[in-house]
């Protein structure tokens, strides 16, 4: 809020009207409901769409799939969007190369369990699954392909990173992996 100050100075110079914008004064409780308001704005506008107030106790929440997956035979959590810029896809008679990331809101222990449900009935086996420091990896095979899956937090307003490698196995389909126990 502005507001022009304007006097007539006079002196031994000939007179002239003189203005200063100074700032009115506005009350601190209106500035404070001010500030509480656009926070509880940024807070639920970054929110409205994750889990951010769910209870803790409640478990992990379940993700649903989206209808059609951007990767034939790759499921994806539904309102997870792909990021164009840091997708590349090849195939060529029959063997397939991609590398695709989504970024979406959930918790990456949902996501985890997503996969653990989605990926079998598409027909793949998980291989092994790690957790450090946050970071999510998982590895699925099918009869000639492994999926590398990675599930990373961003860090702001529960958005998630999810990046899925779809490439051809590199020994022969006959030896299929053993599931290793973990530690």
């Amino acid at each position: 809020m502005e507001a022009m100050h304007c006097r007539i100075r006079s002196g031994r110079q000939p007179r002239r009207v003189v203005c200063s914008a100074k700032f009115a004064r506005v009350p601190r409780r209106s500035v404070r409901w001010a500030l509480v308001a656009a926070a509880a704005l940024v807070i639920g506008t970054g929110c409205q769409n994750s889990n951010w107030f769910a209870k803790k106790d409640a478990g992990i929440s379940r993700l649903n799939a989206r209808p059609v997956p951007y990767l034939t035979g790759v499921p994806v959590p539904a309102g997870f969007q792909i990021a164009e810029r840091l997708t590349d896809a090849y195939e060529s008679g029959g063997v397939r190369f991609a590398r695709q990331e989504y970024t979406g809101n959930a918790e990456p222990a949902a996501i985890r369990e997503f996969y653990r449900e989605q990926m079998p009935l598409f027909g793949w086996r998980e291989i092994s699954s790690h957790d450090i420091k946050g970071r999510l990896s998982m590895r699925f095979e099918n009869n000639h392909e492994e999926c590398n899956l990675t599930i990373e937090p961003t860090g702001w307003f529960n958005r998630t990173t999810i990046q899925v490698v779809v490439k051809p196995f590199k020994r022969s389909a006959s030896e299929p992996p053993a599931k290793r126990p973990m530690p």
